[in-house]
């Protein structure tokens, strides 16, 4: 029989390979989420300097990172998503190196936790490539910073170089993002463990330990007091610890928060976040693929042959020393709560947060976690064979539930194409200071305001921006009176000015899956639309087509490189160049797309294509070019399909009546008769 057995030394190319599968399938499908529109829109109208002013309001030495990769990844999104993914895996790979010198002999619960560690089902944002590869930067000089200094107490060769790389990697992290404070204090810990066997006395340990421990308490300590006196400037954005304040004046009530927090944190990063893993529906609206649940599978399935065939010396009979167990369990719960520390201070968490973004505040205490699991299963498991089945169905599952969520994302980017190729067709250029107005979010995982802006591809240091995106549930019904009479919006974001005029505003309305509509941009014509949202309704008085205009002033069309290439002309490529068209009046153009689109095979008998809404400015084209009959087809096929735009129709067709020759009424009055428009 074939002794087939893996070296040690491949261990990189296994977490490596867990990685691409868990989270790099898709990424030739992903694009920019959130946060990372603001950092793409940054480096497109401004050079690369602007990101310190940019990031002065809160992190003022993190802008380094986006100076060595955003030239490197440019504007495409899935270079930006194979840095993150480079750098989570470097992270993983780190955490490996780190406690396999603190533990050496137990590099199997080591090689378990790391990958372990490399899927953890906490952290979900990891399509956010752009905004959170500083985390992942931050993480990994963490572990590198740990490394080297366990290298340089361990051994007197190269210690000075060893000691530098350490102090460096720890200010840099800092600097970078303050996440991983909390974590520092792990240092002493795995110092004290790591030279249990070149000074095996504990009061001289104690004292190496110390003396190694005291320039990086130096590092920590004058960084902590820098953070705290900066968070207490007034400057926007700063995570004050203001639950640190509130245990001076009212320790108890304070006390008991914090001690709320840490619990229900706790929880959560131990064990809540695994209850997701075996929902398929997780993250999303949309059923995951079947390749990506085989995908899954795949994954455990390797990683349970290698590990098994991992040689490592582990022989069966041998049990783990209890002393390890408890040693191990303590470390990593330890790490658990010193994770959390940064967080708690400010008086937030991840459990309660309130966000789908909030499990970021809790990943510095995922290596923690990944680990406790390794050694509850070393414990209770019989034989090794049943820990490497554990370990394998737990990193499956976890893979898994990245893999679905990394779906959901695809199809946010799938529909914000979709959006922005057709608001660009539909208002190829807006005025400066425009509000875009909506009753929620049209896409997952967005907030609109910068990726509007950069859809128009101005050039680098435009003075103005359009006015940003606002949700009308949100800022509008709470307010509405002073909206409706017009309110000022201003606010200085960053290193960027956002806000208009209320009266300066267009209303959109988008809503797939659920509904089979374009985009649309509304005015107050749609007041007796059947299937707007009544907040949208409401809000009509505020949209004014006059932003709109036909031409870009810079005569560039959206940056294939961001938005991808132009998409064939489809029915909504049809229906917003009518839409524009007709708010121009050039009936003659609309007459000439809707020909277009029905020589396609576009009609109205396909609701599942486009809605009834969508035919209106063909409807009215063909009737002002005096063909009433095809105008009259259009209109009581569209009334056919769904019987619900019966007011509107018959209000349309009413408006229509002044361009009515007399020789077509019989026409006119038997498409409204048909409709039972009123007389």
């Amino acid at each position: 029989m074939l002794n087939l057995k893996f070296s040690p030394r491949t261990f990189f190319i296994a977490l490596a390979v867990v990685c691409l599968l868990a989270f790099g399938l898709l990424i030739p499908w992903l694009g920019y989420y959130w946060d990372d529109w603001e950092t793409i829109l940054v480096g497109r109208l401004f050079p690369l300097s602007e990101f310190w002013k940019y990031f002065s309001g809160d992190r003022p030495f993190a802008a380094w990172t986006y100076m060595i990769f955003a030239p490197l990844a440019g504007s495409t999104p899935i270079t930006w998503h194979l840095v993150s993914l480079v750098l989570r895996f470097f992270t993983a790979l780190g955490f490996w190196w780190v406690f396999g010198m603190v533990w050496p002999q137990r590099r199997r619960q080591m090689a378990w936790a790391a990958l372990l560690f490399a899927v953890y089902p906490l952290f979900r944002q990891q399509p956010i490539a752009v905004s959170y590869h500083q985390h992942w930067v931050a993480f990994a000089l963490y572990f590198a910073s740990l490394g080297c200094m366990l290298k340089a107490a361990q051994s007197t060769r190269r210690r000075g170089l060893w000691l530098a790389l350490s102090a460096v990697g720890e200010l840099l992290h800092l600097g970078t993002l303050e996440y991983f404070v909390g974590i520092e204090l792990l240092r002493p810990v795995l110092l004290w463990l790591a030279l249990r066997e070149s000074t095996p006395n504990k009061a001289e340990r104690l004292k190496k330990t110390l003396l190694f421990w005291l320039p990086y308490l130096l590092i920590l300590a004058a960084f902590s007091g820098w953070r705290v006196w900066y968070a207490q400037q007034g400057l926007k954005e700063v995570n004050s610890p203001v639950l640190l304040f509130e245990l001076v004046k009212n320790p108890i009530a304070a006390l008991t928060k914090l001690i709320s927090h840490v619990m229900q944190d706790g929880l959560y990063v131990l064990a809540g976040s695994w209850f997701d893993t075996l929902d398929p529906a997780i993250a999303a609206d949309f059923p995951a693929p079947f390749f990506l649940m085989t995908a899954a599978v795949v994954v455990g399935l390797g990683v349970g042959l290698y590990l098994y065939l991992l040689n490592l010396d582990f022989p069966e009979d041998h049990e783990t020393p209890r002393v390890w167990t408890l040693e191990a369990l303590g470390v990593s719960l330890l790490a658990v709560l010193l994770g959390g520390v940064q967080i708690w201070i400010t008086d937030r968490q991840a459990f309660t947060a309130g966000g789908m973004f909030s499990d970021r505040f809790m990943l510095p205490a995922m290596f923690g976690a990944a680990l406790v699991w390794v050694v509850l299963i070393d414990w209770l498991a019989r034989n090794t064979r049943a820990k490497i089945l554990l370990i394998s169905f737990l990193v499956s599952i976890a893979a898994g539930l990245h893999m679905r969520t990394a779906n959901s994302y695809r199809w946010s980017w799938t529909y914000q194409k979709r959006v922005y190729w057709q608001l660009y067709w539909r208002a190829p250029w807006i005025e400066p200071e425009t509000l875009m107005l909506e009753d929620d979010l049209p896409f997952p995982f967005v907030l609109p305001t910068f990726s509007y802006r950069l859809l128009y591809n101005q050039p680098r240091q435009a003075s103005d921006l359009f006015g940003g995106f606002y949700r009308l549930e949100r800022e509008f019904a709470p307010d509405s009176q002073a909206w409706l009479e017009g309110k000022e919006i201003y606010n200085e974001y960053r290193n960027m000015r956002i806000g208009g005029n209320t009266l300066d505003s267009l209303v959109m309305y988008y809503n797939p899956p659920h509904d089979t509509n374009c985009l649309w941009i509304l005015d107050t014509q749609d007041t007796d639309h059947p299937l707007l949202p009544d907040v949208v309704i409401d809000a009509l008085p505020l949209s004014n087509l006059a932003q709109i205009k036909t031409e870009n002033p810079y005569g560039e069309a959206p940056d294939a490189r961001i938005f991808g290439a132009e998409p064939a002309p489809d029915w909504c490529y049809y229906y917003q160049k009518a839409t524009l068209a007709r708010q121009f009046e050039d009936w003659g153009e609309v007459v000439r797309l809707g020909d277009e689109a029905q020589n396609q095979g576009y009609n109205t008998a396909n609701p599942s294509s486009n809605s009834p809404y969508e035919w209106i400015p063909f409807i009215q084209a063909y009737a002002r070019d005096g063909q009433w009959q095809k105008a009259a087809d259009l209109l009581q096929n569209t009334y056919q399909t769904d019987t619900r735009y019966q007011g509107m129709l018959c209000r349309v067709w009413g408006d229509l009546e002044a361009q009515l020759d007399e020789a077509e009424r019989a026409v006119f009055d038997e498409a409204a008769s048909r409709l039972e428009c009123a007389p």
